[in-house]
């Protein structure tokens, strides 16, 4: 018999938005979904919204949740637990969000991460663990990124902002 699922892609930067993310979480999703027997009936993609953010403020997960409602669906595939929170408040208070909603969060490359966790304090820890762990890499990319910008400016090049005439046509 095969189970319905909606599908939940996010990417935080606007930069990323262009790049692979969208279709590589999509793929993990499909594959997931295949090996399960699942048939994805409905996708949102939140583009250039922070993993940081709650998930009552997200539209696309949002219309899902509603979806889900409408449709007696019970299960969000994502990528990853990063692709639905990149800190660990936003991710244990978007889990028992959408658990009261009746759906449960499969982060397709762990699934077990997010499983049932009321009688093992074990696998809560690693979840939180992990979610923590998540939202350190955030934070240390973030300052990465912000350091490297400081060096490229500090030597007199841009790095910012839309480019000029020459960067984008190059030299006669």
């Amino acid at each position: 018999m095969t189970t319905k699922a909606v599908m939940y892609l996010r990417t935080s930067s606007a930069q990323n938005v262009d790049g692979d993310s969208e279709m590589r979480q999509q793929t993990a999703c499909q594959e997931y979904a295949v090996r399960e027997n699942i048939k994805i009936v409905a996708m949102q993609y939140d583009r250039a919204v922070s993993g940081a953010d709650p998930v009552q403020v997200r539209p696309g997960l949002m219309n899902l949740v509603s979806y889900c409602a409408e449709n007696h669906i019970d299960k969000l595939l994502c990528e990853d637990a990063s692709r639905f929170a990149r800190d660990l408040m936003s991710q244990e208070l978007g889990r028992d969000f959408l658990r009261k909603e009746g759906i449960w969060v499969i982060p397709v490359k762990t699934p077990e991460d997010f499983l049932d966790d009321a009688n093992d304090p074990a696998r809560r820890l690693i979840r939180q663990v992990l979610g923590a762990v998540a939202e350190f890499e955030k934070n240390k990319l973030v300052l990465q990124l912000r350091m490297a910008r400081k060096r490229i400016r500090d030597s007199g090049k841009k790095c910012e902002g839309r480019k000029g005439l020459l960067d984008r046509y190059g030299h006669e």
